[in-house]
């Protein structure tokens, strides 16, 4: 199931509003009168955009967990492709050069992502960490 929140606040002289799903948040920049124009804007905003729409029908509990590089590199492919995001940025994000996530979902260069990156690329997505290839923890029996 996929959350959609609407948040009003004061603005200025009047209101704004963000949708919220999936971590992303989308609003328009401008002051309205009443809270009904507000999210009336927020919402023909995202009417604009497509893609964020089909990000909703990304279930991420299809997403396999595993510790497969192969299936780390899918999903990433994913969740990159539902958000709309850019490789390039992402890896910036990251602190590498341009080419890393292109180079680690087409090649599998590197063959496991970096245990930093793959907390932050999680934290970014909002999903748990296993989906891009961290390892189920060791626990005594």
């Amino acid at each position: 199931m996929t959350e959609v929140r609407i948040i009003v606040e004061a603005k200025g002289n009047g209101f704004g509003a963000m949708i919220v799903m999936r971590g992303v948040s989308i609003g328009s920049a401008e002051s309205w009168p009443t809270r009904a124009e507000a999210i009336e804007a927020a919402a023909a905003k995202l009417l604009t955009m497509p893609e964020r729409l089909r990000n909703l029908d990304l279930d991420v509990e299809e997403l396999s967990a595993s510790d497969d590089p192969a299936a780390a590199r899918r999903n990433l492919a994913e969740l990159i492709r539902a958000r709309d995001a850019s490789m390039a940025e992402l890896s910036r994000l990251l602190g590498r050069n341009e080419a890393y996530l292109q180079q680690f979902i087409r090649r599998g260069s590197p063959e496991r992502l970096d245990e930093d990156d793959r907390l932050r690329l999680a934290q970014y997505f909002n999903v748990d960490e296993r989906l891009l290839g961290a390892r189920d923890p060791w626990r005594p029996e």
